[in-house]
């Protein structure tokens, strides 16, 4: 069974890079590709502030948006998700699937490296997902962002804690709400505490709460989910036929760098 090499859908588009054209020939590329629009939101004509509201209706106050920091945002923006997600993962077809040979002839099965590209587009019918950005006129203050919805810090490291646990790390929410545009839901989506408290919905332990789909920038293998059911509508081939292992022991690690133990006092529990 031959595999399509690009397959366009409106929620991204993906595509197989063959090993000889591959960023790491001793893999097949496997990228998910996302057209995103920034758009700016910005004061009335004549004003430099203004109040707008975050995901969660809280007043929140806004800056004009000059040309040096809406460049500096679309940067980081794709710096930050891009840290966070691609080539993470390896895909393994499964041993009755032989399209993933190279070289053609006496090669061996290859795996496929999980990619993501940001194409950050201008016209908001050509993108998957549209943006709107408030730049804030406090970098400190919190904002409650969604998959429609950012901020300006939220490509800077948010803190969390948990107190229990005696623990803080950071999270990037850019890199979180990207995460929905592929697919995927917060991370105890499906527990029972998340249908009674939101908040659980983020994670009702540490290792959820540490999770880029809790409150954290690390991930797990389930975080693969997203390339694991689109490789179907290349190859045909089950979802749940695909193996999902760590491209390198540093992706493994990604997120883990601003976990630290600290003394409870005086810690805030999310």
């Amino acid at each position: 069974m031959a595999y399509k090499e690009f397959v366009p859908q409106s929620d991204f588009d993906s595509r197989i890079i063959p090993s000889f054209a591959s960023a790491d020939p001793r893999y097949f590329g496997f990228v998910i590709i996302l057209r995103v629009a920034l758009k700016q939101l910005n004061p009335p004509k004549g004003r430099n502030r203004f109040t707008t509201r975050d995901a969660s209706n809280m007043p929140r106050v806004g800056l004009r948006w000059d040309h040096a920091s809406w460049a500096h945002f679309k940067q980081d923006f794709v710096r930050v998700v891009l840290a966070t997600w691609d080539g993470a993962f390896l895909l393994t077809p499964p041993d009755s699937y032989n399209e993933f040979i190279w070289p053609e002839q006496g090669g061996r099965r290859r795996d496929l490296l999980c990619g993501l590209f940001i194409k950050l587009i201008d016209k908001e019918h050509d993108a998957h997902a549209v943006l709107r950005v408030v730049r804030m006129a406090d970098r400190a203050a919190h904002f409650g962002a969604d998959s429609t919805l950012l901020a300006s810090n939220d490509v800077e490291g948010v803190t969390h804690g948990d107190l229990a646990a005696g623990a803080r790390w950071q999270q990037h929410p850019a890199a979180h709400e990207v995460g929905h545009l592929l697919g995927l839901h917060h991370v105890a989506w499906k527990s029972a505490a998340c249908r009674t408290n939101v908040l659980k919905c983020y994670g009702s332990n540490l290792a959820e709460k540490l999770n880029i789909m809790g409150t954290g920038d690390q991930l797990s293998l389930d975080n693969a989910q997203p390339w694991r059911d689109r490789i179907t509508a290349h190859t045909g081939v089950a979802a749940n036929l695909w193996k999902v292992d760590w491209a390198s022991a540093a992706a493994e690690l990604r997120g883990t760098q601003s976990f630290e133990r600290i003394p409870r006092p005086g810690l805030i529990d999310i």
